[in-house]
């Protein structure tokens, strides 16, 4: 698929919705490998979620995919890797494009189950790192950089992926005008939502120890980076003021 996906930039006038009815004919066979092998229909839907245009083709198959990842439990991903570790990737990848378009109205697809996810990603990452570790950190940091970055599409728009050879090329298209936002009833749900999480997160525990302060002031640094895109996206509703 990823292969497939960036051979369309060298191939102009090209049908780009081909290989998505290829894998739909075998849309019985994919739903029953991705139940058994998570991890890998996760990736798969990474590039179905980075795959521009053909939503029409395309939204079936991923949804297929997202139902089968959201419901299964941390100890069915296996390959030693956790719920959260799988996930990550594939919901930042949406947070670039289908799930900012999503709660914009701009293609059919519910956003809830995607909240809910990357609500869940930030509270198992954020508390994660106040355990401790280097690697618990950059979890959070990435899970806080999801929001931020759904923010920022939300206001800037679509932008190439990073291994997409043109810079402002076809992926770079979808942008939402300022008014159209401020009308997105979704957008103070979603910070409600993340503001929430964030305000209970990052309290300091009673009697706290010198790596716990630590830890939450530098998820309080990175933090701050992701509610400032929030601020600039709808820094005039009500829910930021409460």
């Amino acid at each position: 698929l990823r292969a497939a996906r960036l051979a369309f930039e060298w191939l102009p006038g090209a049908d780009e919705a081909e290989p998505l009815r290829s894998l739909a004919n075998q849309g019985s066979r994919l739903v029953a490998l991705a139940s058994i092998a998570r991890v890998e229909a996760s990736e798969v839907a990474q590039q179905l979620a980075r795959w521009r245009r053909c939503d029409a083709e395309l939204m079936p198959l991923l949804v297929a995919l997202l139902n089968i990842l959201f419901s299964a439990r941390d100890c069915d991903f296996g390959d030693g890797r956790t719920r959260h570790e799988a996930l990550l990737p594939l919901l930042s990848d949406l947070a670039h494009d289908r799930w900012p378009r999503a709660v914009l109205r701009d293609i059919e697809l519910d956003w809830r189950p995607l909240a809910q996810q990357a609500q869940s990603l930030l509270r198992t990452a954020v508390a994660g790192a106040a355990d401790g570790g280097e690697s618990a950190g950059r979890d959070a940091e990435a899970a806080l950089a999801l929001w931020q970055n759904f923010a920022l599409t939300c206001r800037l728009g679509t932008r190439e992926w990073e291994d997409e050879a043109e810079y402002g090329g076809p992926h770079s298209e979808w942008f939402v005008p300022r008014e159209n936002i401020a009308c997105a009833e979704a957008l103070p749900q979603l910070f409600g939502l993340i503001a929430g999480e964030l305000l209970e997160l990052l309290r300091l525990p009673c009697g706290p120890r010198a790596d716990e302060i630590r830890s939450v002031w530098e998820t309080r640094t990175v933090a701050q980076q992701a509610l400032a895109a929030w601020a600039a996206l709808c820094g005039d509703s009500a829910a930021w003021h409460e």
